[in-house]
């Protein structure tokens, strides 16, 4: 796998606290996915951001995760965004593309643009990142 970049962690959004209960709260609607959250609590506790991202991944793309209405925004905007400086950029933009199609069928589009905007000035040193945050607010705003 390839090694992500190494920065102090985001501790501006919370505590591990905040973090354990989203992941409890997905567990209790997702239990046969226990595992994978389970994997989850102890990458992030292991600062073990790679594979965390990995497993980030894998676990959004179950099927009763990602039909959910809310299941990923929920887990992107308590959980993985308190992890945005440790994860692989690109990948990073992935999870939020995927957080922010859901927040826009709840909140609306222009409330998911605006959560997304919040992130370019963090992802602006990331070429790739940057490109695929500006294609996700095009997509938004269209």
């Amino acid at each position: 796998l390839k090694s992500c970049r190494a920065k102090p962690f985001c501790a501006s959004s919370g505590s591990m606290a905040s973090e354990t209960t989203e992941l409890q709260s997905q567990r209790s609607k997702h239990g046969d996915l226990s595992e994978l959250i389970d994997r989850m609590e102890t990458l992030a506790e292991s600062k073990l951001y790679a594979q965390l991202t990995d497993c980030i991944v894998e676990y959004v793309n179950q099927p009763s995760v990602s039909t959910s209405q809310d299941d990923i925004y929920k887990l992107f905007d308590n959980f993985v965004k308190k992890f945005a400086n440790m994860m692989n950029p690109t990948k990073f933009v992935h999870l939020l593309s995927r957080a922010t199609l859901q927040m826009a069928k709840l909140q609306g589009a222009e409330a998911a643009l605006e959560y997304a905007t919040g992130f370019t000035e963090q992802l602006s040193s990331n070429a790739a990142a940057s490109l695929l945050l500006r294609s996700l607010r095009a997509a938004l705003f269209a």
